[in-house]
């Protein structure tokens, strides 16, 4: 081998002291620059508030998210969602030679304008009134579940109508699946065109007025909005106790705090119309817990109906809003408990009423818990509206019972079920 190993010159002495051995500093490495975050877009003034007696909430979709009241004259941004609460008309002239009014628990999207200038609004539910301010041509893209397009106002007084309202569904867990939605566009005067951006050959279309294209699920065929324009693009369709309500919450709610700060306050007025309404308007504003609390409150009796249908109505509004109503229900009442009245809220369908669900709303008629009793009532009256009773929810056990054989009966003779196969 040609392998010589070196050799030390003399032995190698051993070690008798410890040795410290100083560890070499170690300079972490230098991150990487963080990616530059995404510039908020930008803020651009759209319009301004023109309505003087109705309550309009505003929240900024890019900051806090607080829903505040906008007061005649406060500046509309394209950062904002706005809310006319319910048993309003909220107006708002946007700079672009349009009016809005939105109608009744009716949420929107203010958007910026395109490239071209023209604004935009995202109806997230509710109707919406626009007209131009006189002068023809006037451009408004316009969406609302999924449904998109683009409206050319051809006459100086045309007036258009957009409804997006989601439809409560018997039976279907509105906390895991979307409701359907019917989507409709009206024509109340004069003629438009219109472009359906979710079709491919972006077509014109012209429209005259009195007109109504269904761009989502259609009405039933022998539905009023089916034959003509719909009482609410036409007149003042509130019901009295919104009309005395009104201007009352409308005085409460003025000034820069939070608003539902004002309507919680409301909701235990000694006036059961201004409590419905206080309570209906928190629960668009994400507050379900003074609604639900209001099944409990004998007090608030001749509301019991109008709060279930609020309900029901939130839970089709979103998954989220649904899941809000779960979840107030089960803070009122228990996990269990909480779960046993939301299942009851949102229904039956046909086959799960043959299946036991008829069973579950009678025997709840004779529950501890009033809410039970008022949420079940409420059910079978619109299964069966022909079987007649003088059962109340919030009277005691033994007057309750007569009522409750009736139901019974009507169980048993299989009146609260779809007969057939």
């Amino acid at each position: 081998s040609n392998f010589t190993p070196v050799l030390p010159s003399q032995p190698v002495a051993p070690v008798t002291e410890p040795v410290t051995v100083t560890p070499m500093p170690v300079t972490p490495p230098t991150p990487a620059p963080a990616a530059p975050a995404p510039a908020p877009p930008a803020v651009v003034a759209m319009g301004t508030v023109t309505s003087t007696d109705a309550v309009l909430a505003g929240a900024s979709l890019s900051g806090a998210n607080v829903w505040k009241r906008l007061p005649t004259k406060a500046q509309v941004s394209s950062t904002d969602r706005l809310l006319s609460l319910p048993g309003y008309r909220s107006s708002v002239a946007l700079a672009y030679g349009l009016n809005l009014t939105l109608l009744s628990a009716t949420q929107v999207e203010i958007v910026p304008p395109d490239s071209r200038g023209i604004p935009g609004v995202v109806v997230n539910y509710g109707r919406m009134i626009v007209a131009p301010d006189g002068k023809p041509n006037a451009e408004l893209r316009i969406g609302g579940s999924l449904k998109q397009g683009q409206i050319v106002f051809t006459t100086g007084d045309s007036v258009v109508a957009f409804e997006v309202r989601p439809l409560r569904v018997d039976g279907q867990d509105p906390t895991t699946t979307l409701a359907p939605v019917v989507v409709d566009l009206y024509v109340a005067q004069g003629e438009i065109q219109w472009t359906d951006y979710t079709d491919a050959t972006g077509k014109q279309i012209p429209i005259k007025a009195p007109a109504r294209l269904s761009l989502g699920v259609p009405p039933l065929a022998d539905s009023p909005e089916a034959q003509s324009l719909p009482l609410w693009l036409t007149s003042d369709d509130r019901n009295t106790l919104e009309k005395e309500a009104a201007p009352v919450v409308e005085a409460e709610t003025r000034g820069d705090r939070a608003i539902t700060l004002a309507l919680k306050e409301l909701a235990n007025d000694r006036r059961q119309e201004v409590r419905l309404l206080a309570i209906r308007s928190l629960m668009y504003l994400d507050e379900c817990d003074a609604l639900v609390a209001a099944l409990r409150d004998e007090g608030q009796s001749r509301n019991w109906d109008a709060g279930v249908e609020a309900l029901r109505e939130a839970c089709a509004l979103s998954p989220a809003s649904a899941m809000r109503v779960k979840k107030a229900l089960e803070a009122h009442r228990g996990p269990t408990k909480g779960s046993e009245l939301f299942r009851m809220l949102y229904g039956f369908s046909g086959e799960q009423l043959k299946s036991g669900g008829a069973a579950i709303l009678v025997k709840a008629l004779d529950h501890e818990d009033l809410e039970f009793r008022v949420i079940s009532f409420f059910n079978l009256r619109r299964i069966s509206p022909k079987t007649q009773t003088s059962y109340r929810p919030n009277t005691n056990e033994a007057v309750r019972r007569p009522q409750i054989v009736r139901w019974e009966q009507a169980l048993k003779n299989g009146d609260l079920a779809p007969k057939g196969p």
